[in-house]
């Protein structure tokens, strides 16, 4: 059986030529329609589900419509495939971490995970950035400050630096450790721990010299049919619930609000 990360290094040269030929694509094209792309690929450029998993995993691939034109360049079988087993052995890796997470809280070993839609419901989305060359990486930024929505994200990248996060008032560049895959906490897991643990507020920065490549994977709850909310053993006198109770779907719709606002206002 294949390791999760000797399956991403085939998984990742199939995703490069597509990304790769897409970009030269761009190149070629008129400034304007090049320019609705090219920010559409370096947000995010695009989305493969794979579906929640119970016994099996099932993967498909979805493509956001603002860059349709891409469907041609789509990974096909082989890279189903792979992403099928790189979820699975994911899938595990993901339960141990809620698990370790809910022991330090002082809950039950399955707590978390079960908060979050348990085997049946949680669902794994990996998302692909690409980051192009820049020779003025100083004047741009590939992806803004963020946090993310997810209860974990996994991180696996082509080993160009680039990913920054937030840490004691400054930003710090996460180091390329071969053969290691990043994991940090999302908006989720700090709202089901009341703030215990912090949501990574992180950004991704272009390179002078080299294409920049991120594999993202984000673990989330259903949409609807959990509510997220304080867990009541993180409440106390001392310590009152600092979010209120919001369906995954309504936390979306409020960041987003949010973010809007803050971009009217600024």
């Amino acid at each position: 059986m294949a390791s999760p990360r000797s399956s991403w290094i085939v998984l990742g040269k199939l995703g490069r030529n597509s990304l790769n030929s897409l970009w030269r694509r761009k190149r070629s094209m008129p400034t304007t329609r090049a320019l609705g792309m090219f920010r559409a690929m370096v947000a995010s450029l695009l989305t493969m589900l794979v579906g929640s998993l119970s016994g099996r995993t099932t993967s498909s691939i979805l493509f956001f419509l603002r860059i349709r034109e891409t469907c041609q360049f789509g990974l096909k079988s082989p890279a189903s495939t792979l992403t099928s087993e790189y979820a699975r052995q994911l899938r595990g890796l993901a339960s141990k971490i809620l698990s370790a997470l809910s022991i330090c809280l002082g809950l039950e070993e399955g707590r978390l995970e079960k908060e979050v839609g348990g085997l049946e419901e949680l669902l794994l989305q990996l998302k692909i950035n690409y980051y192009p060359k820049c020779p003025q990486p100083e004047l741009a930024l590939g992806v803004e400050a963020h946090t993310d929505i997810s209860a974990l994200t996994f991180i696996l990248h082509n080993m160009v630096p680039g990913l920054q996060l937030f840490y004691q008032g400054k930003w710090v560049t996460a180091k390329c450790v071969p053969n290691s895959i990043i994991m940090h906490i999302g908006d989720t897991i700090e709202i089901l721990s009341n703030g215990k643990f912090k949501s990574i507020l992180h950004r991704g920065l272009v390179n002078k010299e080299k294409v920049r490549i991120s594999w993202a994977v984000f673990c989330e709850p259903p949409k609807d049919k959990i509510i997220l909310k304080p867990l009541p053993e993180t409440v106390s006198e001392t310590d009152p619930p600092l979010f209120p109770p919001r369906t995954f779907a309504q936390h979306i719709e409020h960041k987003l609000f949010r973010k809007t606002q803050d971009n009217l206002s600024n």
